[in-house]
This record gives C-alpha cells, structure tokens and sequence, in this order.
C-alpha cells in the first residue's frame, strides 16, 4: 500500500471508533472496509 494511503487508513479508522462506545471490543476484521489487513494492523499499532 501506498505511504500517502496510509493516513488515509488511520483516518477512516479513528473517524469509526468515535462511533463505539468506550470499552468495546473490536478487531481488524472490523476495519477491513478501510484496507488490507496489513495496512489495518499497521494503522492500529500506530495508534496506540
């Protein structure tokens, strides 16, 4: 995946979880929509 894409990745991602209440669960399946599994894990784990 691209770098440029990337952001773009963890955007979707964020903009998501602001639709969860805090404590839930989720797994990278739950993002697949956003990209790879590659590139939804990478986002994840920058996020922490």
């Amino acid at each position: 995946m691209k770098s440029k894409e990337r952001p773009q990745v963890e955007y979707k991602i964020v903009e998501a979880l602001k639709g969860h209440p805090k404590g839930s669960v989720l797994f990278v399946n739950d993002f697949l929509d956003y990209g790879n599994s590659e590139s939804v894990m990478k986002a994840l784990l920058r996020m922490k």
